[in-house]
């Protein structure tokens, strides 16, 4: 199986950078194998690319039933194992309970909020990543993948769609 490569296009125009990720798809490169980076935050819809989904709402609804969960254990398990009557008071205290419930399942989504985004936008990161000082200059650059065969296919319609630059991406442009 051939080795892939990493290549760039410089792209002036958001429009261009649209249709020539239209025009990737259909010289075969998947979208996992696409990267738009941009100094603006362009919405995926803009691009035409689907819609990444994110798991982030899921883990962050695991965390606040687990620290709901560890919440419950502390406020009621707590009295339970260790029963101290005090001047006639309820055993199980609802009102202070309530607090403590609610700080231990905030502090649970908040914290597996925290993690899940993280781990979904690749954080920490030690390599480098691809970059171009064009960019701050308000350029799109369109990082992508694609087998040896079809390099002269790609840059040559990527030429066509107006890209001020298409290269390999090497060291000095990561």
């Amino acid at each position: 199986m051939s080795e892939t490569s990493a290549h760039m296009a410089i792209f002036d125009d958001i429009n261009q950078a649209a249709e020539a990720i239209v025009k990737l798809r259909q010289l075969g490169v998947y979208e996992k194998d696409m990267e738009v980076i941009s100094g603006v935050p362009y919405s995926h819809k803009v691009l035409g690319r689907s819609e990444k989904r994110s798991y982030v709402p899921l883990v962050g609804i695991f965390g606040a039933l687990l620290g709901f969960g560890a919440g419950a254990a502390l406020n009621f398990g707590t009295p339970l194992l260790y029963p101290i009557r005090v001047g006639g008071q309820a055993l199980l205290p609802i009102p202070p309970g309530l607090l403590i419930l609610f700080e231990t399942t905030m502090l649970g989504l908040l914290v597996f909020t925290f993690v899940g985004v993280m781990i979904e936008n690749g954080f920490p990161f030690f390599r480098r990543k691809p970059y171009h000082p064009e960019i701050a200059n308000g350029k799109t650059m369109i990082v992508f993948q694609c087998l040896p065969k079809y390099e002269s296919m790609a840059y040559e319609a990527m030429q066509k769609l107006g890209a001020e630059q298409v290269s390999i991406a090497t060291e000095t442009t990561l």
